[in-house]
């Protein structure tokens, strides 16, 4: 499998940051700040189908979601369709209607190492859950997440009724 990396960059002010769409392998980003796009990544299968990707989010990775009075806060991740494997290593992502949704489509694990998940906001039509899940095939990891500011719920199952989260050692602020 190959994978491409992202090191050292930033990518703002446009309706999608960074669109993860093809089967390329996998993705590692690295100290990338990716702010102010309605949606900051969206991962898909928008041109190839791709069903077992695997994407890192390391440490000095920042999501953070732009918004105005008149356009909707946006989505820090969101994770459309696929089985992959997607890793977060104490990423911070912010400001956003939904900081990360996983849709009815994701079917894989998700492992959130760390990190914030900070101001979820119901602002301009979001959400404001840090963290939705849509699929009860979907896996779900908190390992020493810090939850902070967020207006609605942490961690929301939408019609999911299955054993699909385990939080270990997070704080709710």
């Amino acid at each position: 499998m190959l994978f491409r990396s992202l090191n050292n960059a930033k990518l703002a002010e446009s309706t999608i940051g960074i669109h993860v769409a093809g089967a390329f392998g996998g993705l590692v980003l690295d100290s990338v700040d990716i702010i102010a796009n309605t949606t900051n990544v969206l991962i898909d299968q928008a041109v190839v189908a791709e069903q077992n990707r695997e994407i890192f989010f390391n440490p000095g990775c920042l999501i953070d979601s732009g918004g105005t009075a008149t356009v909707f806060n946006g989505i820090g991740v969101d994770v459309q369709d696929t089985s992959g494997y997607l890793l977060f290593n104490s990423p911070w992502i912010a400001s956003a209607g939904t900081l990360v949704r996983f849709g009815t489509s994701y079917q894989g694990t998700a492992i959130f190492n760390g990190g914030m998940l900070f101001n979820a906001l119901t602002t301009y039509g979001g959400s404001g859950d840090a963290i939705q899940v849509q699929n009860q095939n979907t896996r779900l990891v908190l390992n020493g997440v810090y939850f902070n500011n967020i207006q609605n719920i942490c961690v929301r199952g939408v019609g999911v009724t299955a054993n699909w989260v385990e939080l270990n050692n997070c704080t709710f602020r």
